[in-house]
């Protein structure tokens, strides 16, 4: 092979090499949600991590941060807890939807050297916050 076509290669051996990097950096995540006042688990919460990109505004543009491309979801069981892929140690968008609940959105990062990771629940302002009933989260490792 001459080093000419070698030099060819070389984006797609890159791009190989960053989406097999990318897909090391996933692993299998907890997320409990519970009700913020009783503290009892939520049944049915639908969860959504998805890896956030970090793109650089400046030349040389592209992705300064890589993460896997693809997100994950599912349903809370009876102890309130469900099972997802997502990535430690990168800022993440979580969602959370349960029926008869303000539904959940934020931005978080799960640091792996953290003991004890903190509960995310929803900020409201205004009339409703009395009424209406909210969740609080929390992303295991």
């Amino acid at each position: 092979m001459t080093c000419h076509r070698l030099y060819g290669m070389l984006p797609v051996l890159a791009m190989l090499a960053a989406i097999v990097g990318c897909a090391s950096g996933a692993e299998e995540l907890t997320v409990t949600v519970r009700d913020r006042q009783t503290h009892q688990p939520v049944i049915d919460a639908y969860v959504q991590l998805r890896p956030l990109h970090l793109f650089s505004s400046e030349p040389p543009y592209g992705i300064l941060d890589p993460s896997p491309t693809a997100g994950s979801s599912g349903m809370t069981g009876a102890d309130g807890t469900v099972r997802v892929e997502g990535v430690v140690d990168h800022p993440m968008d979580v969602r959370i939807v349960a029926t008869g609940y303000v539904p959940l959105y934020f931005t978080a990062v799960i640091e792996s050297t953290a003991a004890q990771q903190p509960w995310y629940d929803a900020l409201l302002i205004g009339e409703n916050e009395d009424v209406l009933r909210r969740l609080e989260v929390q992303l295991q490792p």
